[in-house]
């Protein structure tokens, strides 16, 4: 299916969402502060599939986020028999293993006009993406990429400047701030002089102590944020298939991030998902700490996205780290393996 769609810029104080379906039960994208699109096709397999935005992005006309779209090739035939027999104008698509059904995007990234990316991608932040460029692979922070497919031409700083932005992270700063430093963006030598301050809590709580202690103990460490705001949200699925993957017995555990005051219907509604699973349900902990802590992200293995706009800080937080990140709706819900 293919839905054009626009975001007017944000002011600054709130993530947009842009949804689709009959209540608008759907969402497609979600984006952070600041950030807008001015015209954009969005050519989609099925409802999985989502754009997840960071902050101060500026993003052109004529944009095609094209992902879910894929046939399997491994197959005897590309044909796609089983899409004709189902009449759904959403899910039009059901090679569930030959898709990644999200793109990311970072935070303060230019994309020009009649730029085409493909589901899977991840854009770091600050980079920009040359108008025409076709981007099937990830692009670094910080790089100009154009071409089809999208290269590097070069990068828009040297790279000790780049890891001096990544770890001050202008983007979380609050409005007011960003908006007393803008005159110092203006020259880069000036902006690090004054500003060298380093974004995230390394706080260690008694939920990464813990966690710590399972760690050196052998087991796999999940990590998703709940996106509890979203009427689509992928938490649920995630969940289900973690208790249906794994027993008591298995050396791995989730940890949900519920932020600091979830919503209490949801809450007991995820406790009794697992509860109902009794004696034989794998572990799953909670986190509901105010800002997301990088001491809990060293100790994951694997971080799995959902809708939520802190996905992306995550992602922007995990990006230096040794740590997989999957979509939690993508390889037709398999995204996690038995252990030994």
């Amino acid at each position: 299916m293919i839905h054009r769609f626009s975001l007017p810029r944000g002011n600054g104080t709130r993530v947009q969402k842009h949804c689709v379906g009959t209540e608008m039960e759907w969402t497609l994208t979600t984006a952070g502060d600041g950030s807008y699109v001015s015209d954009a096709n969005f050519e989609f397999g099925s409802t999985k599939c989502h754009v997840l935005i960071g902050r101060y992005c500026s993003i052109g006309h004529r944009i095609v986020f094209e992902m879910g779209l894929n046939h399997n090739y491994n197959y005897v035939t590309t044909y796609p028999f089983e899409d004709f027999d189902i009449n759904d104008t959403l899910n039009i698509n059901h090679f569930d293993d030959a898709n990644k059904n999200q793109i990311i995007i970072g935070n303060d990234v230019w994309i020009g006009c009649d730029v085409t990316i493909m589901g899977g991608v991840r854009i770091g932040n600050g980079a920009v993406i040359g108008a025409g460029t076709v981007v099937a692979k990830d692009i670094p922070p910080y790089s100009i990429v154009v071409g089809n497919p999208a290269r590097v031409i070069k990068y828009r700083f040297e790279q000790d400047v780049i890891q001096r932005l990544q770890r001050i992270k202008w983007w979380y700063w609050p409005v007011d701030k960003i908006k007393a430093a803008y005159p110092l963006m203006k020259n880069i030598d000036r902006f690090l002089e004054l500003y060298d301050d380093c974004f995230g809590d390394d706080t260690v709580d008694e939920t990464v102590q813990a966690l710590r202690d399972l760690k050196e103990d052998g087991y796999c460490i999940y990590y998703m944020v709940a996106d509890f705001n979203m009427a689509d949200g992928v938490w649920r699925s995630v969940l289900t298939e973690y208790l249906n993957t794994f027993q008591e017995d298995s050396k791995v555990l989730l940890v949900v991030e519920t932020g600091r005051q979830p919503d209490e219907a949801l809450m007991i509604e995820m406790a009794k998902m697992v509860e109902d699973k009794g004696d034989k349900a794998p572990i799953v902990v909670t986190h509901n700490a105010d800002n997301i802590s990088k001491a809990l992200l060293r100790l994951v293995d694997t971080y799995i996205t959902t809708k939520d706009e802190a996905s992306s800080v995550v992602v922007d937080l995990l990006w230096d780290m040794d740590v997989k990140i999957v979509y939690g709706l993508d390889y037709g819900g398999k995204i996690f393996k038995k252990t030994e």
